[in-house]
């Protein structure tokens, strides 16, 4: 529930250009919405409902937050009979909406309120066609930008990747001693699901002028089926109880704790099914040559 009401609070703040000091009335507004919209949790019913026995029908006085507000006041009369604000949400303990007014850069409480939301969602609407249309203009550019670029040497016609080799190698000689492949040919009726190199650059904790450039080869997994080539999905997460709880006994009884990374950690995790991979870029001169690629057991790659 604390990541579903960040997520909202995060949407709303975005869509109402306005910055994290309106992080409160955003997730109180936030919370709001969610005790009268029906859950599945609930069998169908609103968090109200199953809490006061009342049904909720009435949606007509929820409105969008951030979207301009004009509040009717009685001042002199020269001055103008409404100011403008902007919606937060609603008073508790008193009937009223919630409207931050710019000018006095304060929130006041008014039950007078007229809403223009068409003008909010009209200049959304205008900043993203804008916004489109830099992007449509500027694609090419992107695009490039996005795009990795991998040197490769003139004297040779291997097609191997050549960003930072130590590191490619290091990757490679991690899979031959997971045994994590087997050299096969593809069985007929088989498909073999695709591979691409992934690169990065970490920036090391001594400084940015301290940079290792790493290479990772990852399957296209998207081309599988569930059903066919998996039954499910596991992936290991931490749980922070159990690390706060590790903690307190360290301090308790004066203990030395030590931390460590495990590299391949991802490697070490057995197939049931049967993958067929197709072969990396490069493999027959960069790597097959060089640790005995072919040599490798268990998981079946063609």
């Amino acid at each position: 529930m604390n990541r579903t009401l960040l997520e909202k609070v995060r949407c709303m703040l975005s869509n109402a250009g306005l910055g994290k000091a309106f992080w409160a009335e955003a997730i109180t507004y936030a919370s709001h919405l969610i005790n009268r919209l029906p859950a599945a949790a609930n069998e169908g019913k609103t968090p109200m409902e199953v809490w006061s026995g009342k049904p909720c029908t009435d949606y007509k006085y929820l409105h969008i937050f951030g979207c301009p507000a004009y509040y009717h006041v009685r001042e002199s009369k020269l001055d103008p009979r409404a100011k403008k604000a902007l919606f937060m949400g609603f008073s508790t303990g008193v009937k009223g909406y919630r409207l931050w007014c710019p000018d006095e850069k304060k929130i006041v409480v008014s039950r007078d309120v007229t809403f223009d939301e068409a003008a909010m969602v009209n200049q959304n609407k205008h900043e993203g066609e804008i916004k489109a249309t830099k992007t449509m203009s500027s694609s090419k550019q992107v695009e490039l930008l996005k795009t990795p670029v991998v040197p490769v040497r003139s004297d040779t016609t291997d097609t191997s990747p050549t960003v930072d080799s130590d590191e490619e190698d290091e990757e490679m000689k991690s899979l031959h001693k997971n045994e994590t492949w087997e050299l096969v040919q593809l069985p007929k009726g088989k498909k073999a699901i695709g591979c691409k190199w992934v690169y990065a650059k970490k920036t090391e904790s001594l400084g940015k002028d301290n940079v290792r450039f790493k290479a990772r080869l990852v399957a296209k997994g998207y081309a599988q089926k569930e059903g066919i080539d998996y039954n499910e999905v596991f992936s290991p997460v931490v749980k922070h109880s159990s690390i706060r709880i590790l903690l307190a006994l360290v301090a308790q009884f004066d203990l030395e704790l030590a931390q460590l990374d495990v590299k391949t950690a991802f490697l070490h995790g057995d197939l049931e099914e049967e993958i067929y991979m197709s072969r990396p870029e490069g493999f027959k001169v960069a790597l097959e040559k060089k640790i005995g690629f072919a040599n490798c057991k268990n998981h079946c790659t063609a």
